[in-house]
């Protein structure tokens, strides 16, 4: 069993992360360090969900402040990856993603609503 877990990883390198459910620096802490042991198991990417599914621009989005953490907890180690789940307007998603892309974000997923 352990080839095959060795051969999965070294073949599909990333792993996800449920969003944080609290806008406080702990929660943000947390899942940096949650980032910091896939990086210690090999893991090459981390996906993360955040923002608020179903609210565009919902004001309690934290996914900015959640990256800034993990990116300060990893360095360059490994690649972000952040699925917004459609929650942003164009306005709102073209902000975020520059955001995301000088925090070093590899791929930014579905800023806007499927339906859009």
């Amino acid at each position: 069993m352990d080839i095959i877990n060795a051969i999965i990883k070294k073949t599909l390198s990333i792993t996800g992360a449920a969003a944080p459910d609290q806008n406080l620096p702990e929660v943000f802490k947390a899942e940096a360090k949650r980032a910091v042991k896939f990086v210690e198991q090999g893991f090459k990417g981390y996906k993360m969900h955040s923002a608020v599914p179903g609210k565009i621009d919902d004001p309690s989005d934290q996914t900015i402040d959640t990256v800034t953490e993990v990116r300060k907890a990893v360095g360059d180690k490994i690649d972000i990856l952040v699925d917004v789940n459609g929650a942003y307007s164009v306005h709102h998603a073209i902000e975020v993603g520059k955001k995301l892309q000088d925090l070093g974000v590899f791929h930014f997923e579905e800023p806007r609503p499927h339906y859009d």
